[in-house]
């Protein structure tokens, strides 16, 4: 299992209440992941995702006995959710860093986690690798 997150460099997923400001590339970014994978996320995060995310994804999960299924299937599973990613930790970690700053923010926390690289795309997104500890 992956999971990607969008953060802004000081590892906030709210800014002032919201989703930060995606980099130009992340919804790309996104649905390569994604394709023909399941998703699992909390509802949330489902009521967000784009449709042509969900068109590519083989389903989408948030139901913790359908997670639960999921995980013992062998199925790739893209884990899209903060408080799934709290719940299941992915083998990998990918978050794609948006520049947006606002006055509050909600901190997403990297302590269970290691960076091991990072990726800059064509269009100079940012991404960081991580792997749990």
């Amino acid at each position: 299992m992956v999971g990607i997150l969008l953060l802004t460099y000081d590892n906030c997923y709210l800014v002032d209440g919201k989703i930060p400001k995606r980099p130009i590339d992340d919804k790309l970014i996104l649905k390569q992941f994604c394709e023909d994978a399941a998703i699992i996320c909390s509802e949330n995060t489902e009521v967000m995702l784009p449709p042509s995310i969900r068109k590519v994804a083989k389903g989408v999960y948030t139901n913790p006995q359908d997670i639960a299924e999921l995980l013992d299937s062998g199925m790739p599973i893209v884990n899209l959710g903060i408080s799934t990613l709290d719940a299941y930790k992915p083998d990998v970690l990918f978050v794609v860093r948006s520049d947006h700053l606002g006055k509050k923010c909600k901190q997403f926390r990297l302590t269970e986690y290691k960076k091991i690289f990072t990726v800059y795309t064509s269009v100079r997104t940012i991404i960081d690798v991580y792997k749990p500890i």
